[in-house]
């Protein structure tokens, strides 16, 4: 491509391609969107579905590197999925890095996401109201939730997850590192 060096020519370039970018030509300052750290909107939220669910356990030993946390909800008494899925809806229009993904939806449905490193999984499990009698308090976090001791834990993975989730574990304490201060 030849230019030749004609100022008219150069102006009219000039014009077309500031009419075009539309820079900013004097200086002002360009609004930028506020940002909510996920672990600020993850706290709230769990606090919401603390209680329909319990805490199953964590899993360190998986094939990504990344440790996932198991909760589940009852799907069979007074199933809360059109709660939990407005829940996650309304935090996923937030602007943050929290997203909540649905990887599986048919009657019932699963979820995920992941915040400062620890991967979160949500799916339905039948008997869940008869374990959160049975369970004891656990931060998640910073929010206390319902978690599963033993020796419920213990005949749960050796009878129905032992062969889908080998290296879970009780939840000893809050695997999520939480990095903002409010």
């Amino acid at each position: 491509m030849v230019c030749p060096n004609d100022p008219e020519l150069v102006s009219k370039a000039e014009s077309y391609f500031i009419d075009f970018y539309q820079p900013l030509l004097n200086q002002a300052p360009v609004p930028a969107n506020k940002i909510i750290p996920a672990e600020v909107v993850l706290q709230p939220t769990l606090a919401k579905l603390s209680k329909y669910v319990v805490i199953f356990g964590v899993d360190t030993d998986q094939d990504s590197g990344i440790p996932t946390v198991y909760i589940k909800y009852d799907w069979l008494y007074r199933s809360p999925i059109r709660t939990i899925r407005s829940i996650f809806k309304a935090d996923n229009k937030k602007p943050t890095g929290l997203r909540w993904s649905e990887y599986c939806r048919r009657q019932y449905s699963f979820w995920k996401a992941t915040c400062n490193g620890v991967a979160i999984d949500i799916a339905p499990w039948d008997g869940v109201l008869y374990l959160r009698n049975k369970a004891v308090i656990q931060k998640l976090a910073g929010v206390e939730m319902l978690a599963l001791r033993e020796p419920e834990f213990t005949n749960i993975k050796n009878s129905s997850l032992k062969e889908q989730l080998p290296g879970l574990a009780i939840l000893e304490h809050d695997p999520i590192p939480l990095l903002w201060l409010q």
